[in-house]
């Protein structure tokens, strides 16, 4: 990529923002659903795998909340990316394509919000029950269908043999419960839409899932805290093979058979690692400790744009955010360059604003002309970085201030509590001492006044 007179991005100060901002994960119990999916086997578990990817080993994934907790901290809400000492990195459409075996394919359609959310029709209709039986539930601003009547539905289409339907319901739990979750105990509609979509009109639904991990990093970024709501275990995925994908061995090329998410099972244990120790690993992190380029991704073409946008217009079931492939070449196989203005331009909507339709209607067009580059535009394969770029993030960063400190892996807010800890214990102390004091006196005066009593007392 060559650099031009606006490649020199002058940074707006949101780089380390968010550092110590307040997260949570709140991660639903599977073991109903793996109970359930035990009726999958034989010829239904073919049909399963051909109509809906490699989504039932999602449960099977061990999600590790601290690890996740810690990266996030590392998003930059302008750039779209993690940043770290010495490098950037961001989830990929190729590389979720990958791990979920869902790639997209040229003029290959993908999830796009329809200006709607389901009815109580649609619903019925991919339940196959009676509309009147569909029960709402609208706990919060969040409305959907219960997940325990969902269940319990898949319970009796499983007593009755119904394996279709069964299938299909099932997956409508994966994408409601681990896909597109929401809160807990509902599959809402945001969720139901897309699987509405994938359902019926064969949608892919990979830049829907990038499109929620991204707005959901960037919105809590931009808030300074919030509940990490996204798919947590393709994320957790993405971010284990990267840190230690070099000791696991993926599919190589045109091993089609081949199965990314059983690739993690059973090849490597992640046993005490406190949230302490994640600290201390991401603050560590530097660009010769990672695998840059996942076994999974051999092709050379690439999605780098979409019709007018210089960068990926993402829309999910919530909203639209921008994801900057020009980021993330080293990843896939190319030399990391300086991105121009233009490839970074950040695009941010919800749909429940007021004022969108028109930017809903521009991304929905320019998805009608995917942009791809390969070896003619992005040069030879290969993995590395140029020094006009690692010249750039190391300025960024070094003018963002940023608390790198390999040696202390404590940093930001944690500083901060602990010196309000030891000022807490210093206030303790001198409370103490000044008790310590008070009671000293008191028995000095004490013994002076029974002193002078037993000298008044002998004296007459």
């Amino acid at each position: 990529m060559a650099l031009d007179g606006s490649t020199n991005l002058s940074h707006t100060g949101k780089l380390y923002q968010g550092k110590g901002i307040k997260l949570s994960i709140k991660v639903e119990p599977l073991e109903t659903l793996i109970e359930l999916s035990r009726h999958i086997k034989g010829k239904i578990m073919q049909d399963f795998k051909r109509k809906y990817g490699n989504i039932l080993d999602l449960l099977s994934v061990t999600i590790h909340n601290d690890a996740i907790m810690e990266l996030s901290q590392y998003w930059d809400a302008s750039l779209r990316c993690f940043t770290f000492q010495d490098f950037q990195m961001a989830p990929t459409l190729e590389e979720y394509g990958e791990i979920l075996r869902m790639p997209l394919k040229e003029n290959m359609a993908v999830y796009l919000y329809p200006g709607y959310l389901p009815s109580r029709g649609t619903i019925a209709k991919i339940l196959e029950i009676p509309k009147e039986e569909v029960r709402m539930v609208c706990p919060g601003q969040t409305e959907g269908i219960s997940r325990a009547d969902v269940e319990a539905h898949l319970k009796v289409l499983a007593g009755k043999e119904a394996w279709v339907t069964f299938c299909r319901v099932f997956t409508l739990c994966i994408y409601g419960i681990i896909l597109f979750p929401s809160s807990i105990g509902i599959i809402d509609l945001g969720a139901i839409s897309v699987f509405q979509m994938m359902e019926y009109h064969n949608v892919n639904l990979v830049p829907a899932i990038l499109a929620e991990t991204y707005l959901t990093l960037t919105q809590c970024h931009n808030k300074g805290e919030g509940k990490v709501n996204c798919c947590i275990a393709l994320l957790d995925l993405w971010m284990l093979g990267h840190l230690y994908g070099k000791t696991l061995p993926f599919r190589k090329k045109n091993d089609s058979d081949s199965n990314p998410l059983m690739s993690f099972k059973g090849q490597f244990v992640i046993d005490g690692m406190s949230y302490m120790d994640w600290k201390r690993t991401f603050s560590e992190l530097k660009e010769s400790s990672i695998l840059w380029k996942l076994d999974w991704w051999w092709k050379e073409e690439v999605i780098y744009h979409c019709g007018d946008f210089s960068n990926v217009p993402l829309m999910g079931p919530r909203g639209c955010i921008n994801y900057n492939p020009s980021l993330a070449l080293r990843q896939l196989a190319y030399k990391q360059n300086v991105p121009s203005k233009k490839e970074v331009q950040e695009l941010y909507f919800l749909h429940k604003e007021d004022g969108t339709k028109l930017s809903n209607q521009n991304v929905k067009e320019a998805w009608q002309e995917i942009g791809y580059k390969g070896k003619i535009e992005l040069g030879i394969r290969v993995v590395n970085s140029s020094p006009e770029y690692t010249t750039w993030l190391k300025s960024m960063i070094q003018g963002a201030n940023p608390l790198f400190h390999p040696q202390n892996p404590l940093l930001g807010n944690d500083l901060k509590e602990i010196n309000g800890q030891l000022v807490e214990c210093l206030k303790m102390k001198e409370n103490e001492l000044q008790a310590l004091a008070s009671s000293e006196l008191r028995i000095k005066k004490n013994w002076k006044n029974t002193k002078t009593n037993a000298l008044s007392y002998g004296g007459s």
